[in-house]
């Protein structure tokens, strides 16, 4: 049959006219590969917390790529952290980043008056760096004993489409721990089943209920405000983004040959469907075209 092999010249065609384009056209994200630039997601820059308590600077980046993430204080040119590891002798610091996360969080435990002040998290590359300053304040503690009810919800406020969504509630109740503690999301209450699981411990001694909520592959329907209530009615939230980004072929499975562009042909009534495949980074437009 003469149609498939019409299509197949057709799409080697549109391939090879594609290539040219790419390698002459210029770049519209501002680097010579085409690669979007790595983007700064939306975190707070003000901070505020207790002597002795654990300090966390959220700092969410896109499209990082193979780039490094530092953070350093605004006034000392010396970094903290570069990717993953510590480059100070102070063990209170370190950076946590969850695997696929584009969360690097600095954290400073026992924090002190000293720790006050600007901070920056940095891309470093070759050809450029950016950077966003977060202001951390310390305030002084209040005693244990003068301490009353609280609750707070932390986690990745960023997750990518398919992987786990994990967002923790921390309630303290006034001399007991709360006796139990829901979840909710944009109002309607959320129940463990096949992809979703609730976990709970309590502490006794430390008058405190933590239940995690995980979410096993995150979709774009699970964004949205997630609640957590306790028994006695403390209650706070958090938004979470679940942002689709799956662009690196290395997470696409394809069946078929690689190496060459193909076409199938289904026959419906009067009607050909045409498909053709093309492995690579996402291009803007595809252009049908028939041979005459």
């Amino acid at each position: 049959m003469a149609i498939p092999n019409l299509v197949y010249r057709t799409c080697v065609t549109i391939l090879t006219l594609l290539s040219v384009w790419i390698i002459n056209a210029p770049s519209v994200s501002g680097t010579s590969t085409g690669h979007p630039l790595p983007s700064f997601l939306d975190t707070p820059t003000n901070t505020t917390f207790g002597v002795g308590e654990e300090a966390i600077l959220q700092c969410a980046i896109q499209n990082l790529g193979t780039r490094t993430v530092v953070w350093r204080r605004a006034s000392d040119p010396n970094p903290l952290t570069i990717g993953d590891n510590t480059y100070v002798s102070d063990d209170r610091i370190r950076v946590l980043h969850e695997k696929y996360s584009m969360e690097w969080s600095l954290h400073i435990r026992d924090v002190t008056f000293e720790d006050e002040g600007v901070y920056e998290c940095q891309i470093s590359s070759k050809s450029r760096s950016v950077r966003r300053l977060i202001m951390l304040r310390v305030n002084e503690k209040p005693s244990k004993n003068s301490k009353g009810p609280e609750i707070e919800i932390s986690g990745l406020t960023f997750v990518e489409k398919g992987n786990p969504l994990k967002v923790t509630c921390n309630a303290t109740g006034n001399d007991y721990p709360p006796e139990g503690l829901d979840w909710f999301k944009d109002g309607l209450k959320i129940t463990p089943n096949d992809r979703t699981s609730i976990n709970m411990d309590v502490s006794i001694s430390d008058r405190t209920i933590i239940s995690t909520l995980v979410i096993l592959r995150a979709d774009m329907y699970d964004a949205g405000t997630y609640v957590c209530r306790t028994s006695d009615l403390q209650i706070t939230s958090a938004k979470v983004n679940v942002l689709n980004t799956d662009t690196d072929i290395e997470k696409r499975d394809f069946s078929f040959d690689k190496k060459h562009p193909t076409a199938s042909c289904s026959h419906q009534l009067i009607s050909w469907t045409l498909r053709c495949y093309i492995v690579g980074y996402s291009l803007s437009i595809i252009i049908w075209l028939s041979a005459s």
